[in-house]
């Protein structure tokens, strides 16, 4: 019954708690959307790296970006999403930029990978060279 005294004596202060914890859990629940669908265009997004891969513009970014955007645009009308949302529209525009970024790190990747061979190479030849002997000066 105490309970019951309570709720009867302070309603405002129940009404706030019961209120704001509401709040909590659909704000909770509003943001997992939000990570989904940003996840969602990663993952979407990031289909296109193979045909990107074997593209002769592979490093024009205004090319990439294009072909990154159609991408996440064929899989989120496949999934029936409104290409009239503005919100939707910058999320894919940031999503665009972080899988290009994701591109460019893959790439360079590459790149160092490939140049790390002759180096090793070129660091192992050195190493069978003969020692150096000391010059020494005579005063």
């Amino acid at each position: 019954m105490t309970i019951l005294n309570f709720i009867e004596n302070n309603p405002d202060l129940v009404t706030l708690i019961v209120g704001a914890i509401t709040g909590l859990v659909y704000k909770r629940g509003k943001g997992v959307k939000l990570d989904d669908l940003w996840e969602t265009l990663l993952q979407v997004g990031r289909q296109a790296f193979p045909v990107l891969m074997r593209d002769a513009k592979l490093y024009d970014d205004t090319h990439v970006r294009e072909v990154i955007t159609k991408t996440i645009w064929a899989g989120l009308t496949r999934l029936g999403v409104d290409k009239g949302n503005p919100t939707v529209s910058k999320l894919i525009d940031e999503a665009v930029e972080h899988i290009h970024g994701e591109l460019a790190a893959m790439v360079l990747k590459y790149h160092l990978s490939q140049l790390e061979k002759p180096l090793q190479g070129a660091a192992d030849a050195l190493k069978k060279l003969p020692e150096d002997k000391a010059i020494e000066a005579t005063p």
